[in-house]
């Protein structure tokens, strides 16, 4: 039986903010009213932060949710699916 592997990497600000730009810079398009562009003021660093945030809010509840399988804490995917709209309404503008 294979193990899962875990994933702790995540983005630091500097390469989320050249991700979050060539992104941008890959979706222009002229029927959309020229070149998208980000203000330099760290409003990506704002939505790296928020994501984060989001992610943590997630894990935390789901592995306090007991129902569907899994031991007490484990987070699974049932468990992630059954609190995700309650903690997306919290993040919701």
């Amino acid at each position: 039986m294979s193990r899962a592997e875990k994933n702790n990497k995540s983005y630091n600000a500097t390469r989320f903010r050249k991700l979050l730009y060539s992104k941008l810079n890959s979706s222009k398009s002229s029927g959309l009213g020229g070149e998208f562009s980000l203000n330099r003021d760290n409003s990506d660093l704002m939505i790296h932060i928020l994501y984060l945030s989001f992610i943590d809010e997630l894990t935390t509840e789901a592995s306090k949710n007991l129902t569907g399988p899994g031991s007490d804490g484990e987070i699974t995917e049932q468990r992630i699916d059954a609190v995700k709209q309650k903690v997306m309404d919290r993040y919701k503008a």
